[in-house]
């Protein structure tokens, strides 16, 4: 593989950044093979997978609220739409419990600290205290062993990826890898 290109978490899951989708559909018209992991996706299967704390299967009622926000093809009903929303905003909760002063919703991730110095979030990264590796490991380096990318390029399109990106770019450094970062939040930060 020529590149893989990595969006980070979280974005919402509704709201996918365009910037990675788009960067890979541009680089396979070029002829070029190139792919694309949607981790912030990943990371919200596992934590809703483990409960949220990594200790307990899914909360009983989570089957449900997935596919009632999946199937669309019972019509749009308020009062359910909120109890599936608040269901999986409660196994949410549990990501917090595990992971002391990282606060993740269905919009957000917030580190501890500063979410805008890059010194805490590097220094959160080194230290492992960003709660990460278990998906850098577990989903991220089985496709780097698969695939053997030449180039892995991050796209970084939200302040709620921002953690996890410098998080993300460390692990990739330390397995070699070649890696750059782009996207609308770069371009943001650099006006």
């Amino acid at each position: 593989m020529d590149y893989l290109v990595l969006a980070p978490p979280v974005c919402t899951p509704a709201e996918p950044p365009s910037g990675a989708f788009l960067l890979t559909a541009a680089l396979a018209a070029r002829g070029y093979d190139a792919a694309l992991l949607d981790l912030s996706l990943e990371l919200y299967w596992d934590v809703l997978q483990s409960g949220g704390d990594g200790r307990g299967g899914p909360d009983g009622n989570l089957p449900w609220a997935l596919e009632y926000l999946i199937d669309t093809g019972g019509g749009y009903d308020p009062d359910r739409h909120r109890t599936a929303c608040g269901i999986l905003h409660r196994a949410l909760r549990g990501f917090s419990r595990a992971h002391s002063g990282w606060k993740l919703t269905l919009m957000d991730l917030t580190p501890p600290g500063e979410v805008h110095d890059p010194a805490n979030l590097l220094s959160l990264s080194e230290s492992g205290e960003a709660p990460f590796q278990h998906l850098w490991e577990g989903v991220l380096e089985p496709v780097l062993s698969e695939h053997r990318p030449g180039k892995i390029l991050v796209s970084l399109a939200y302040l709620s990826q921002l953690a996890a990106t410098v998080d993300l770019c460390r692990f990739l450094q330390r397995k070699g890898q070649r890696v750059s970062v782009g996207g609308s939040l770069i371009n943001s930060l650099s006006t």
